[in-house]
């Protein structure tokens, strides 16, 4: 690693030829290092890239425009517009749309694919190093939905659960904090230019960085049922291209949607995530494909269909958030939820619902999520 770090350094040309150069593309910040008074590089620790503003980590350049693809307060505003820049012989400044200058960075050294700044202008020591994302290397998800799912923070981070459909329709579950609450359906557009940009398989399935307290974000990648791929995301630690994508469906709450009533969604929505038991045995499923899950059951056909049931489905509470004081005394956490419900029970195809009214009802996903998934094979032996 360092000696590729050395490399990248080495690569300074004349910023008088900056005109020849092609900067146009995908910029992605890979690490940030320290230069010493001997020239020489101290690290290149890829983490520390996690202590620069969340915009700093990525952005898009485009002819004389910069993109973050990010929500960025600005103007009195918050906005994911483009802004303005300028590359002179020595700086990158970024204008917002204010005509003001928004930030700017000395330049160390630059080409066509490679960049690196200095975190601050004063020419300090500290650079973030950029790499141009090579599309053709890139292989993005063949997915017919992407499932994003919050849990909340101790403040008032907004906890919610949204599906995105690449037919450009939502579903969306707003709990706290959000302007839509209960459960919404909507028009949206398929975020296929955010697509273009992740790779699954270089992804890891959890990211955690930063201090206590802070919101999970999982997503979850899917097609016909099956589970492309899930990556859980602590604190904003997941890579900038993860990022651009959380950021675009995050902003779906603030658009007009309607209200939906189902018999599902009245018992089953507000339990977070799944726990499947199956005698001292027990796996679980992440919110965001908890919330895919009740997607499919949402949509499966009501049945009488007689069948033998292998798992019981158990819920997590979510205590990630610091309710209200007017809530402490009136079910804060929504633990009632799971009052309205006795039992699950399924094999996988079949979900019986046994309500406290003792009623009940079944219904048919007309597969096996379950074995689809292979999600027997996270079966763990119950803690007692």
């Amino acid at each position: 690693m360092l000696r590729y770090c050395l490399i990248i350094l080495m690569l300074i040309i004349s910023c008088s030829d900056s005109k020849k150069l092609n900067i146009n593309g995908y910029w992605v910040a890979e690490y940030r290092t320290k230069i010493l008074p001997n020239g020489m590089i101290q690290n290149c620790d890829p983490t520390t890239v996690l202590l620069r503003p969340i915009y700093f980590r990525g952005f898009q350049i485009a002819n004389d425009s910069i993109n973050y693809y990010l929500s960025i307060y600005t103007c009195n505003k918050w906005t994911r517009e483009k802004f303005h820049f300028e590359l002179t012989k020595d700086s990158i400044i970024v204008y917002n749309n204010c005509n003001q200058i928004f930030t700017s960075h000395k330049i160390y050294s630059i080409d066509s694919n490679n960049m690196a700044l200095y975190d601050y202008n004063d020419y300090d020591s500290i650079l973030t190093c950029y790499k141009k994302l090579d599309l053709r290397q890139i292989v993005p998800p063949d997915c017919d939905v992407i499932v994003l799912s919050s849990s909340g923070c101790f403040g008032s981070c907004p906890i919610d659960d949204i599906a995105i459909y690449n037919s450009d329709s939502l579903s969306y579950f707003g709990e706290r904090y959000v302007k839509n609450i209960g459960y919404n359906k909507g028009l949206f557009k398929f975020p296929k230019e955010e697509l273009k940009l992740i790779d699954l398989q270089k992804y890891d399935s959890a990211y955690y960085a930063g201090p206590t307290d802070n919101e999970e974000i999982t997503l979850t990648f899917a097609k016909n049922g099956k589970i492309i791929k899930s990556i859980s995301d602590y604190g904003h630690s997941a890579p900038i291209e993860i990022q651009w994508l959380v950021d675009k469906l995050r902003n779906i709450d603030q658009y007009r949607l309607e209200k939906i009533y189902s018999p599902i969604s009245q018992v089953f929505i507000n339990l977070h995530s799944y726990n499947f038991r199956k005698e001292n045995m027990i796996f679980s499923l992440t919110k965001a494909e908890s919330f895919y899950l009740f997607e499919l059951l949402n949509n499966g056909a009501i049945t009488k269909q007689n069948f033998k049931p292998t798992y019981v489905v158990d819920f997590n509470t979510d205590y990630i958030y610091s309710p209200s004081y007017e809530e402490i005394d009136n079910d804060p956490y929504n633990e009632n939820a799971r009052i309205q419900i006795n039992k699950i029970e399924t094999d996988g195809q079949y979900y019986q619902f046994h309500l406290r009214d003792k009623k009940s009802f079944i219904v048919d996903l007309g597969f096996n999520f379950i074995q689809l998934n292979h999600l027997d094979k996270r079966l763990t032996k119950i803690n007692k």
